[in-house]
C-alpha cells in the first residue's frame, strides 16, 4: 500500500468516526429530552411539561424522531446482514443504543396512529425486544426491555396529558414481561451459541488433525454418501462403490498416480458406517525404483558393500558381498556381522584396514557408521574387498625374493669358500712335489690353516645369519656392554693407528642378549675401522632418541663414506667393497636388530664419513649407569 492509499484510508476512517460521534450525540440528546418529558409528566399529572400536542403535532414529532432512528436501523441491518461497515468498529455501543431507539420508533408509530387503541397495541413492544435479543444478544435485549418500561408509560402521559394508574400498571407489567422474555431468550441463545461454538471448535480441531494425516480419510453411510473427509481424500464414486459394497481394498489411478483404498465397516445406533482410507503409492513406487537403481549400481561394483539400518538389521548387500559371504547375510544383525569379521563391539565407530580369512578368501574390512537424520540414530556399513589375489601375489613375490636371495647367498658363499680352498689346494699340490724336512714347510702350513679359518668364519657367519631361533634376553645396560668390550676394540684400533672415542650418556636398561649385542657392536666398529684412514677417530655414542621410549647406539667413522650408488645394497648378504670382506657383517647386524625389535639406519656423505644408528625400544624406564 503506497502513501496516497494510506492517507486516503486514514481520512476515510476519521470521517466515519466524526459522523458516528455526531449521530450518537443527536441520538442521545433526543432520548434524554424524551426522558425528561416523561419524568416531568410523572411529577405533575395534571399539568405535563410542554404543550399538549394535537394529533397533527404528534405526527410531526414522530416523523422527526423517525428520521433519526431510521438511520440507526439501516446501520444495524446492513451490519448484521450485508456486512457493510457504515461506521468504524471502534464504537461498539452505538449499535445497541440505536436498536433500543428503534424500539421507541415502533412504539411511537403505533401509539400516534392509534391513540384511541393504545393499550391494545402496547403488548407489541415484546416483538422488537425479541428482535433486539436475537440480533444483538441478551444484554441488549434486557436493556431494550428496560427502556420499554420507561417508554410505555411515558408515551401514555405525553400524548394523553394524564397518567392513568390502571394503564400505567398495565404498561409496567408489559415491560416486565418483555424484560423476563428478553433475559430467558438471551440466556437460551447464549447457551446455544456456546454449544455451537464448542461443537464448531471441536469439529475444526478434528478436521485440522485429519488434514495433517498423510492419508485420505472419509466416513461413508450405507448409500456411499460422504459424512466427513479430510483434504487428501479423493471423492470418486466409481472407486468408492466397491468399498461400500463389501470389498476391503481397491486400487485406482488418479491424475496418473496409483491410489490404494481400504475400508473398515462399523455400526453405530443401528446405522452402518464405512471408514475409507486412501494411500498415495506414487512415493513408494519412486522409492522402490530408487532402491532398485541403487541395488543395480551396487551390483556393478567389485567391492562388497553391506548396510545395516538404524534398527540393527542388514537390509542391503551388494552382489559381491553376497558372493563372498552368502545370500544369508541379508537379515543378519550388525552384531553377527561384526562377529563374522572379528571386529570388537566396543570398538570405535570407524574400523579400518582389518584383514580376515573367510571361506579361504582374504578380505579387507572397513567399517563406518552412517548417521540418520534423527538424533542419536545411525546405521552401519561395511566395505568388503577381496584381497586374495594381492595376498597370493605378495606371497609369490616373497618366495621369489627368498629364492633370489638364496641364489645370491649360495653364489657368494661358494665364491668366498672357493678362494681359501683354491689356496689350500695349491699349497698341497706344491708340497706334494717337495722333498725334504717337513719343518722347512711350516710357513705353507700356516697359510693353509689361515685359509681354513677364513672358510670356517664364513660358514659361522652364514649360520648366524640364517639362524631364526629365539635367543634369551635379560635386562642389561647398553653402556656396560660397551665398557666391557672397549679394550678389545681399542686394541684393534691401535693396530690401525685409529683413536676410539666414547660418548656414553645415561640410558635406561633394555632387554638384550649380551652375546648378540657384542657381535653387533664388533661388526659395526670393524666396518668403521676398515673404512677409516690412519690418524682418524671413531666415536661410539649412546643416548636417548627423539622421545624417552627410544635408546640410540651410534657408530661414527671419518672414512670416505658410502657411494650413493651402493647405498641400496648396504646390508645385503655378501655385498662388500672390501678386498677381504665376506659381506655378511652388516647382514648379521640387521638380523640381530630385528631379533631385538630395533632398526638400523645410516647416513653417509662421500669424503666425510658414515654414521650407523641402532634404535632400541625401551623395556622399562629404570635408569642406571
Amino acid at each position: 500500500m503506497d502513501k496516497k492509499q494510506v492517507t486516503f484510508k486514514n481520512t476515510e476512517d476519521n470521517l466515519y468516526e466524526h459522523l458516528s460521534h455526531t449521530y450518537y450525540s443527536v441520538l442521545v440528546v433526543t432520548i434524554l429530552v424524551f426522558g425528561i418529558v416523561i419524568l416531568g409528566s410523572f411529577s405533575n399529572e395534571t399539568k405535563p411539561i410542554g404543550l399538549k400536542f394535537t394529533f397533527t403535532y404528534g405526527k410531526l414529532l414522530t416523523t422527526s424522531f423517525l428520521t433519526v432512528l431510521l438511520a440507526g436501523l439501516i446501520w444495524v441491518l446492513s451490519k448484521k446482514f450485508l456486512s457493510i461497515r457504515l461506521f468504524p468498529a471502534s464504537i461498539p455501543s452505538l449499535t445497541d443504543t440505536t436498536f433500543i431507539a428503534a424500539i421507541m420508533l415502533i412504539t411511537l408509530a403505533v401509539v400516534v396512529t392509534h391513540q384511541n387503541q393504545y393499550h391494545h397495541f402496547s403488548s407489541l413492544i415484546i416483538i422488537p425486544v425479541l428482535i433486539c435479543t436475537f440480533l444483538c444478544g441478551k444484554n441488549t435485549g434486557v436493556i431494550a426491555a428496560m427502556a420499554s418500561l420507561i417508554a410505555l408509560p411515558g408515551l401514555n402521559i405525553y400524548f394523553n396529558g394524564v397518567l392513568d394508574p390502571n394503564n400505567a400498571l398495565q404498561d409496567i407489567v408489559t415491560g416486565l414481561v418483555a424484560l423476563t422474555t428478553a433475559w430467558f431468550t438471551g440466556q437460551v441463545l447464549e447457551i446455544t451459541q456456546q454449544l455451537h461454538q464448542s461443537t464448531n471448535q471441536h469439529r475444526w480441531f478434528l478436521q485440522l488433525l485429519l488434514d495433517k494425516v498423510p492419508l485420505g480419510l472419509a466416513s461413508l453411510d450405507e448409500r456411499g454418501k460422504t459424512n466427513f473427509k479430510n483434504r487428501r481424500f479423493i471423492e470418486n464414486q466409481e472407486c468408492l462403490a466397491p468399498l461400500v459394497s463389501g470389498d476391503k481394498s481397491f486400487c485406482f489411478e488418479h491424475e496418473g498416480k496409483p491410489i490404494k483404498a481400504a475400508s473398515f465397516s462399523f455400526t453405530e445406533d443401528n446405522v452402518k458406517h464405512t471408514l475409507v482410507v486412501q494411500e498415495d503409492l506414487s512415493q513408494q513406487a519412486k522409492l522402490v525404483e530408487v532402491q532398485a537403481q541403487l541395488a543395480a549400481l551396487l551390483d556393478t561394483l567389485d567391492t562388497g558393500l553391506i548396510y545395516a539400518n538404524t534398527k540393527g538389521y542388514v537390509d542391503m548387500a551388494s552382489r559381491t558381498a553376497r558372493n563372498l559371504l552368502g545370500d544369508g547375510i541379508i537379515g543378519s544383525t550388525a552384531q553377527e556381522i561384526n562377529h563374522l569379521f572379528g571386529i570388537p563391539e566396543n570398538e570405535q565407530e570407524v574400523y579400518k584396514n582389518h584383514e580376515v580369512l573367510i571361506n579361504n578368501r582374504y578380505l579387507l574390512i572397513n567399517r563406518t557408521s552412517v548417521r540418520d537424520k534423527a538424533p542419536g540414530e545411525m546405521g552401519v556399513s561395511w566395505i568388503v574387498e577381496d584381497i586374495t589375489a594381492q595376498k597370493e601375489m605378495q606371497a609369490e613375490m616373497a618366495r621369489m625374493d627368498r629364492l633370489q636371495m638364496v641364489g645370491e647367498m649360495a653364489a657368494g658363499m661358494g665364491h668366498e669358500i672357493r678362494n681359501p680352498l683354491t689356496s689350500i689346494k695349491g699349497f698341497l699340490q706344491l708340497l706334494k712335489d717337495k722333498k725334504g724336512n717337513i719343518e722347512d714347510f711350516h710357513s705353507f702350513f700356516d697359510l693353509m690353516i689361515g685359509e681354513v679359518d677364513r672358510a670356517n668364519n664364513i660358514i659361522t657367519e652364514y649360520l648366524l645369519l640364517a639362524s631364526k631361533r629365539p635367543t634369551p634376553k635379560t635386562e642389561l645396560n647398553l653402556n656396560d656392554i660397551i665398557r666391557e668390550l672397549l679394550p678389545l676394540l681399542q686394541a684393534e684400533a691401535t693396530i690401525k693407528n685409529i683413536e676410539i672415542r666414547t660418548e656414553l650418556n645415561t640410558v635406561p636398561n633394555l632387554l638384550l642378549n649380551k652375546g648378540e649385542i657384542r657381535q653387533l657392536l664388533i661388526n659395526l666398529v670393524r666396518n668403521g675401522l676398515d673404512a677409516s684412514e690412519e690418524g682418524k677417530a671413531l666415536t661410539i655414542r649412546t643416548g636417548k632418541g627423539n622421545n624417552d621410549n627410544e635408546v640410540i647406539l651410534a657408530v661414527i667413522d671419518q672414512g670416505e663414506g658410502i657411494d650413493p650408488k651402493n647405498a641400496p645394497k648396504v646390508g645385503t648378504p655378501f655385498f662388500t667393497t672390501k678386498a677381504t670382506g665376506t659381506g655378511l657383517g652388516l647382514a648379521v647386524c640387521h638380523g640381530i636388530a630385528q631379533n631385538h625389535k630395533a632398526r638400523i639406519d645410516f647416513e653417509s656423505k662421500p669424503g666425510e664419513g658414515t654414521i650407523f644408528t641402532v634404535t632400541f625400544k625401551v623395556a622399562n624406564n629404570h635408569e642406571t649407569d
